[in-house]
């Protein structure tokens, strides 16, 4: 469970609910909508890239150094910069339309030696996490990372942010990358210094945030066929109809290859027997962005750990007639807010005056109805699809409603 924290930096988002609760005792404006995203150093060790919101009801995202001297700490630095320009610059769908939702971090860790074990090469450095491209022992946790020093890295780190993504980040220019599942949570692994590093990142992200399965198969399985149980992930079935996915049939992909269907081979090493749902994406081929089932599996992943609503007030359900009301949502560019009275629109925006209305005399039910637009372009057409048609399945938390009661003598 997320619970909040006081920290540097977010301490200007705590204000806003600071205002709430004066004007809940006092009858005072709403706070005011804080503009963007702000960064800035928050102990020795810990670096806000950009924070967006209060780590309660943030995607809280952590990138992690390993085979970094002291004196390599601004190249990590910048590394991660770049990392996060691309991942919401927009060549990574569907993250820059769910940038105020992430908080994004860096630990500075700092290690006695540059680089990683390279055991086959006769190369072994001494590392705060033990980076190795190898894999020692699964089953202990020791896997191109030493998995408990890693997690007890990160919560040093960050003392009272429930931290939801983790990206290992190597100091190597090998070809890298893993997820790894400890019951601590998982670790996105990959090597920092490869021309592919985003591309990794965002694959390897796909794993360890979204739960999303391999959808390639290596030459030599071509021929192995699938014969356990249904997978659990959302992007791959033993049923060759697609009906896992059935809303998404047909939807057009141009740029991946074809519509979303069923596609035969995933899971890495099986050809036969296993169907995925699009020709190409990034859970298939390193440089193609997530195809439609992968990235509504990515804004599941945000809304399983976020509300749309920030703050709202007043905080008591029964109001005078003449109250000002608001609702302060994530962001009002991709949230919409619509006003009910008594189950009739009246009005939008995240700001809302009864004493503007005439009510009549009587009990009067207010709404506010918050939700993210991309319900208003679901089921688009297939064959020409919306830009917003994102999410076609699991809606409900892609929505919040608060209410208040008012009588009017």
């Amino acid at each position: 469970m997320k619970l909040p924290v006081l920290l540097l930096v977010p301490a200007l988002f705590f204000a806003a609910a600071l205002d709430l609760a004066a004007q809940t005792a006092t009858g005072t404006a709403a706070p005011r909508r804080l503009a963007g995203c702000v960064g800035g150093r928050i102990s020795d060790d810990l670096y806000a890239v950009r924070e967006c919101g209060p780590p309660a009801n943030r995607v809280n995202l952590v990138f992690i150094g390993d085979g970094y001297q002291a004196a390599e700490l601004g190249a990590w630095a910048t590394h991660v910069d770049s990392m996060v320009s691309r991942l919401f610059g927009g060549e990574s769908p569907p993250y820059e339309r769910y940038a105020s939702f992430i908080n994004v971090y860096r630990i500075d860790l700092v290690s006695n030696e540059s680089g990683v074990d390279v055991p086959g090469s006769g190369i072994f450095v001494d590392t705060a996490l033990d980076g190795c491209n190898c894999c020692i022992d699964y089953t202990i946790g020791q896997c191109q990372v030493d998995w408990a020093k890693t997690h007890a890295a990160i919560d040093a780190a960050t003392p009272g942010i429930d931290i939801d993504w983790r990206l290992v980040g190597l100091n190597t220019g090998i070809y890298l990358g893993g997820t790894h599942y400890p019951p601590e949570g998982t670790l996105a692994v990959y090597g920092t210094g490869h021309a592919l590093a985003f591309e990794i990142l965002a694959h390897e992200g796909g794993h360890g945030f979204h739960w999303l399965a391999d959808e390639y198969h290596a030459p030599q399985y071509d021929n192995t066929f699938y014969t356990g149980p249904e997978p659990s992930q959302v992007n791959l079935t033993i049923d060759s109809s697609g009906n896992k996915w059935a809303p998404w049939l047909g939807f057009a992909q141009p740029h991946l290859g074809g519509p979303v269907g069923a596609y035969e081979g995933g899971g890495a090493v099986y050809g036969k027997g296993i169907w995925r749902p699009s020709f190409r994406s990034r859970m298939n081929n390193l440089r193609d962005p997530l195809d439609a089932i992968g990235q509504e599996a990515a804004i599941h992943s945000i809304y399983n750990l976020v509300r749309p609503i920030d703050l709202y007030g007043p905080a008591q359900s029964f109001v005078p007639p003449d109250t000002p009301l608001w609702v302060r949502v994530i962001d009002p560019a991709v949230l919409l807010i619509d006003w009910f009275i008594d189950d009739v629109w009246v009005a939008s925006g995240e700001d809302f005056d009864l004493a503007t209305r005439a009510l009549t005399p009587g009990l009067h039910a207010i709404e506010a109805r918050v939700r993210d637009e991309v319900l208003d372009h679901a089921f688009s057409d297939n064959a020409n699809p919306h830009a917003l048609d994102l999410v076609r399945r699991n809606t409900s938390r892609l929505t919040q409603t608060v209410s208040w009661l008012t009588f009017v003598p």
